[in-house]
């Protein structure tokens, strides 16, 4: 791919995933060292997965990206913040209530 297409292409993802609402885009290889899905195996037999069964049931196919598209040459990763505008840590001087986990707060992000 020339640098000309090339730039003009990642002018568009950029744009195309700010407009989406993402907080950045990266593009990498389809693939991961072996050792990372070596990690999850463990962790899943570890039991570390609680109730998620999912990441059992999926876990030979995210050990890699290029475990479930084969032909996979690169991966583009976008990013969500959903953390508050301000230090979490701050709320935990207000001891008269509950505090909220961050994760727990606000829209769910896996739409």
């Amino acid at each position: 791919m020339s640098a000309v297409r090339h730039d003009r292409l990642r002018a568009w993802l950029d744009r195309a995933a700010t407009e989406a609402g993402f907080a950045s885009v990266h593009v990498t290889t389809a693939s991961l060292p072996a050792e990372v899905g070596a990690r999850l195996a463990e962790f899943v037999a570890k039991g570390r997965a609680g109730d998620m069964s999912w990441l059992a049931e999926t876990a030979s196919r995210r050990a890699s990206p290029d475990a479930m598209w084969p032909q996979a040459r690169s991966a583009i990763v976008l990013t969500m913040n959903y953390g508050p505008d301000h230090d979490p840590m701050d709320n935990l001087a207000a001891t008269s209530h509950g505090n909220v986990s961050v994760y727990a707060r606000g829209r769910d992000y896996h739409d």
